[in-house]
């Protein structure tokens, strides 16, 4: 399977086949399918042995009795014994077993033959950057070169740490036309972080740039694996390699797109995004080539726009930052991007290149047209948003408005670091396969994208619920990880037959839309009913002074727990709680009113991929608590 250094063993454990459990390899990979069992360590010749490859995952919407159906909305029985299947089937193709890279390729061709080759993929607002798409193939074999003279082979693992906007996405696809691993972190990661990072992974390469370079030579410095420096930008601190120079290698040492190296579609890992860590330390999520492909093949990423520009204010150290400018290639759009993300500096960007996107989290992009709309701005433009990480409620839609008058549509799509994207709130294809509740219903994320299955089970007990019925949602798809880095334990909680384990707490109803309302452990029991904070949020949005706004629950010794809400007000708002309190209670049930009261905050604590963070909002809440009670 061409893996080098004892970095990758496939663990499978289908009835029929041996299973093996793994101490030394830095990758653990648990097919989707399978359950890893404790057996005996198998070793070759210091390699680990894969005993077998899983099929692709199966799920019950390509049953024969599904495959023919139309998608038209009341045709298609979308929930099938407590199975949700996608109403999308008719779109399906069969997942062609190839590259990233040659997936990726094939769709840069068709662009440039529509258009030409100074079509612009990718354009920096604020450095005024450009990288065209006849740039994409000639930028990355130079790179490729470059980085194959430096030492670098298939299997070897980079780390990413950069904030650079345009060159980053070059890199990136340079070393996956090597089949070099990419594992990203984030700019804001200690030393002893990336050092951690390093090791798991037996990253042999770091990436970094100006502002991470520090941190970078740090972690260098400490590593007890050999560590080669590659920076983005000129930096004086440690050995660096300059990577703006090896854009001038004469591409002669590129060793040829992959074939060479014993490619293996579904079992080399080519892609590790982090999750952000809301259920514990941060971990890595191991994709494959053929994960990465069925992702895009699955996902309508921006179907919605018409126009040649996509605003898409994002760091491709999230995982919507790969995905999304990757999807603009798919969609023969071009990307807006900018190193500087600022107010001023997106307005400016709208109103010089006219995109008809934009892309980012539900927070971010409320939060921003709520400034331009206090800055007397107005966006004409903007007609489509695409979002994903948090659902947007009619009061959200209502603010976006503001400054995006022309606003049609609002696309809130599930998507996990684990499998990309399974579901879309916009129709997938024709425009009279209209969704059969209103975008914009509370907590809603929309239906299935195509191969795609859901369901939902009760976290006490793993029953299966039916429609209506709030639990753990857990999906079926082929984009599915393989594994977490050196987190067995955890991918055997997650990985369950087949079925990836959320976390998140949510439901469908008898026409297949799924709704998400909070993860599990933010959901929380007041007088043994259980609270949704989402849902209380929702309610909390509608008051005209709110702009964000978290709810936990306060432990109680009477009550389990009682309902607090912090908020950050609108500029210029009174300090008054108790109008806010009185504004929630009178719309909710009694167990749900705010008996933790009401407290206001500037800024609401975040995690790294820009959500608020309610575990680190309750530990603030409690702190607070403590110290009034050693007030007296």
């Amino acid at each position: 399977m061409g893996c080098r250094n004892s970095n990758l063993a496939v663990v499978t454990t289908s009835d029929n086949a041996p299973t093996a459990s793994v101490t030394d390899a830095k990758f653990i990979m648990v097919n989707p399918g399978d359950l890893v069992k404790d057996v005996d360590i198998i070793k070759t010749n210091g390699y680990h042995k894969q005993l077998t490859v899983a099929p692709a995952p199966t799920d019950e919407n390509q049953s024969p009795e599904n495959k023919n159906n139309s998608a038209l909305p009341g045709s298609l029985l979308r929930v099938k014994k407590g199975i949700v299947i996608s109403p999308y089937n008719q779109y399906r193709k069969p997942i062609p077993n190839i590259s990233i890279w040659k997936f990726i390729k094939g769709y840069i061709d068709k662009v440039i033959e529509k258009n030409n080759e100074d079509f612009v993929w990718l354009r920096d607002a604020s450095t005024k950057v450009v990288i065209t798409y006849g740039e994409i193939e000639p930028k990355t074999r130079s790179l490729a070169s470059a980085f194959y003279r430096e030492g670098m082979q298939a299997h070897d693992v980079v780390l990413l740490l950069t904030t650079n906007t345009t060159y980053s996405y070059l890199v990136l696809l340079a070393l996956w036309r090597l089949n070099v691993t990419v594992k990203v972190a984030f700019p804001e990661d200690s030393a002893d972080v990336l050092q951690r990072r390093i090791s798991e992974s037996n990253a042999q390469y770091l990436v970094c740039d100006d502002g991470t370079s520090k941190a970078g030579s740090e972690a260098q410095r400490r590593s007890s694996i050999p560590v080669t420096l590659l920076s983005l930008s000129p930096v004086t601190i440690g050995e660096t390699v300059d990577i703006l120079e090896f854009f001038k290698d004469s591409g002669d040492s590129f060793p040829g797109d992959l074939q060479d190296f014993n490619l293996d579609v579904n079992n080399d890992i080519i892609f590790i995004p982090c999750t952000v860590g809301t259920s514990g330390q941060s971990k890595g999520a191991l994709h494959t080539h053929k994960t990465l492909v069925a992702g895009f093949m699955q996902g309508g990423f921006l179907r919605s726009s018409t126009s040649q520009y996509v605003m898409m204010p994002m760091r491709i150290y999230h995982l919507s930052g790969v995905i999304w400018p990757i999807a603009s290639i798919i969609q023969g759009k071009s990307c807006l991007v900018s190193e500087t993300i600022s107010t001023v500096g997106i307005f400016d960007a709208i109103q010089e290149y006219v995109p008809g996107t934009l892309c980012g989290f539900p927070s971010f992009v409320v939060t921003l047209a709520l400034k331009l709309h206090e800055n007397g701005n107005t966006c004409p433009s903007v007609t489509s948003v695409v979002t994903s990480g948090e659902t947007i409620n009619s009061s959200g839609l209502e603010k976006l408005k503001l400054s995006f008058p022309n606003l049609t549509q609002v696309d809130v799509s599930y998507v996990l670091t684990e499998l990309l994207s399974v579901t879309s709130t916009i129709p997938y294809n024709e425009p009279d396969n209209t969704l059969l509740s209103p975008v914009g219903k509370e907590n809603q994320i929309g239906m299935l994208s195509c191969y795609s299955s859901a369901k939902v089970i009760d976290p006490d007990n793993g029953q299966m619920l039916q429609d209506n019925q709030s639990g753990e949602l857990c999906f079926r798809t082929h984009s599915i990880m393989r594994g977490y880095v050196q987190q067995e334990q955890a991918a055997k909680r997650t990985l369950i037959n087949g079925w990836i384990h959320t976390g998140d707490c949510g439901y469908f109803d008898t026409n297949g839309i799924i709704y998400v309302i909070g993860r599990l452990n933010e959901v929380f029991k007041c007088d043994g009913r259980y609270i949704s904070p989402s849902e209380l949020e929702s309610v909390l949005l509608d008051h005209p002074d709110v702009t964000e706004c978290a709810v936990v629950g306060v432990p109680d010794n009477n009550s389990g727990a009682v309902t607090c809400a912090v908020v950050s007000r609108r500029f210029g708002a009174s300090n008054n709680t108790t109008e806010i309190k009185e504004f929630v209670d009178s719309r909710v049930a009694e167990y749900q009113k705010l008996r933790g009261g009401v407290i206001f905050m500037d800024d609401l604590p975040k995690n790294k991929d820009g959500k608020i963070s309610r575990s680190e909002v309750l530990r603030m809440v409690i702190n607070l608590n403590k110290m009034k009670n050693l007030r007296g």
